[in-house]
């Protein structure tokens, strides 16, 4: 018999979960809004919802780590203590599926026990008996499921900003990560060509889901149409600028296979 502690191996091979597709998981009900009118599905109820939103959950969090991550961050500014460029590294491990397709389904689980308890008429709110329950404020009346909703979304918007700048401040993903790897990370800088590419990208993708959203017959849909469409042009600005550094001979930056763990940075030095 042996006794020692497990492995904490920085390359990821012992995690369990896959924040990336958990975060995805707990958007995804939301995004599904997008196209829930052309299919006739609740977003929030029954098994359609994992049926489609587990897969699109799965492919939305290879194509971010694999595509977009390496020169996404990249794209905007570090903004001091936040860091955002170290979020290249989530290009620098690949994550089992078996853990992806676990964390994904965390993650839409969440959102929708969650929302149990926030929209009126779902379980939670006809168990607790507050469906019929109003809350009167400056003369607005809403009923209370709501009024939780909308304290639930400023609250998570704030904790998430903040959550955002602690883990910059405390250089977390170093700790997670490991220091070589988020350094070769950030050592990719855009040129101009690359800012072009991706931000025409991703405003034609806005605009696309600008009009698209316009069709639509809800609110939900005019804000989560111009998402998904921003969401993917950016996606395809940034495999645009890896396709063009492929033609040229160069890897696409910061992106490498398995773990990542040992590999040199593959994009262009700091100016």
């Amino acid at each position: 018999m042996k006794i020692g502690r497990r492995s904490t191996d920085r390359s990821g091979s012992t995690r369990r979960l896959d924040a990336t597709a958990m975060c995805l998981g707990t958007m995804m009900p939301d995004i599904l809004y997008s196209i829930s009118a052309y299919l006739g599905f609740d977003t929030h109820r029954g098994p359609t919802t994992f049926v489609i939103g587990l897969p699109a959950s799965i492919v939305l969090a290879m194509l971010i780590r694999r595509v977009l991550a390496p020169v996404g961050p990249a794209q905007f500014p570090d903004l001091r203590d936040f860091r955002l460029r170290s979020w290249a590294v989530l290009a620098r491990r690949r994550p089992h599926i078996v853990a992806t397709m676990v964390s994904a389904f965390l993650g839409m689980g969440s959102h929708i026990a969650l929302d149990w308890f926030t929209h009126p008429g779902r379980p939670g709110v006809l168990w607790l008996g507050y469906d019929d329950v109003d809350v009167t404020f400056l003369g607005i009346t809403e009923p209370l499921a709501s009024v939780l909703q909308l304290v639930g979304h400023t609250f998570g918007s704030l904790l998430g900003l903040s959550m955002l700048w602690w883990i910059g401040r405390r250089r977390l993903l170093d700790e997670w990560y490991g220091s070589a790897e988020v350094r070769a990370a950030r050592r990719y800088r855009p040129t101009s060509r690359d800012r072009v590419i991706f931000w025409i990208a991703t405003i034609v993708g806005l605009a696309i889901g600008l009009v698209w959203g316009s069709t639509g017959e809800s609110l939900l849909e005019l804000i989560q149409r111009p998402f998904v469409g921003a969401l993917f042009g950016s996606i395809v600005g940034a495999w645009w600028i890896g396709a063009i550094d492929r033609q040229a001979g160069s890897a696409v930056p910061t992106m490498v296979s398995g773990s990542g763990a040992g590999q040199a940075p593959a994009g262009r030095p700091t100016r």
